[in-house]
């Protein structure tokens, strides 16, 4: 079905930066963190829900994928824009971020919305601890961490990627003309790269 879609994978991610939020009423009530015994008791003894860097993933392979993703979109979408100063910053600066050897520290915790998933049992081990989505949102957020679906389906990843690089075309191009309410330069490009590796 359609709500199947979502392929059942959420991050929970902290990033250097503002993060996108989650708070749509339709998504699911509660999310699962499927852990062995160790991590069961260590959850429950810590009270905490731990983050992982993403370079310490047992597959890094999401990460690399990302990035592929952003650099086979640039040109096609670039190729949409005349060549002004505000695209030639966001374009240069997402090809740059494709091709660089390292990122931003990012660190993420996932859950899955299917409470009894045979995948995940084999993969993560024989406890799935419930979280109540409203609540983990908002502790996430209290602590800089987003709560984000993480998207399967090809095309709309594509999507994804193409809109938050058009999106920061009139960004730049607003800062660009007024500059007593914009950032700094280094900072702007700090934005872009964060905001493009939260998109990824």
């Amino acid at each position: 079905s359609g709500e199947a879609s979502w392929n059942h994978m959420w991050l929970i991610r902290h990033m250097p930066s503002e993060g996108a939020r989650m708070s749509d009423d339709l998504f699911p009530g509660l999310l699962y963190h499927y852990t062995d015994l160790t991590g069961l008791t260590r959850i429950i003894q810590s009270r905490k829900l731990w983050a992982t860097h993403i370079r310490c993933l047992n597959d890094e392979s999401e990460f690399r994928y990302g990035r592929q993703l952003l650099g086979s979109n640039v040109e096609s979408i670039r190729a949409e824009f005349q060549n002004t100063y505000a695209a030639k910053i966001v374009f240069d600066s997402a090809a740059a971020l494709a091709a660089a050897p390292t990122s931003l520290d990012i660190f993420v915790t996932s859950l899955c919305e299917d409470g009894d998933n045979l995948g995940q049992w084999r993969g993560y081990g024989g406890f799935a601890i419930g979280f109540r989505r409203e609540s983990l949102a908002a502790i996430s957020e209290m602590q800089d961490y987003s709560l984000i679906r993480v998207i399967y389906d090809v095309d709309e990843q594509a999507a994804h990627v193409g809109n938050a690089l058009k999106e920061l075309v009139p960004i730049i191009k607003a800062w660009a003309t007024d500059s007593s309410n914009a950032p700094p330069a280094l900072e702007q490009l700090l934005l872009i790269g964060s905001g493009l590796t939260i998109v990824m």
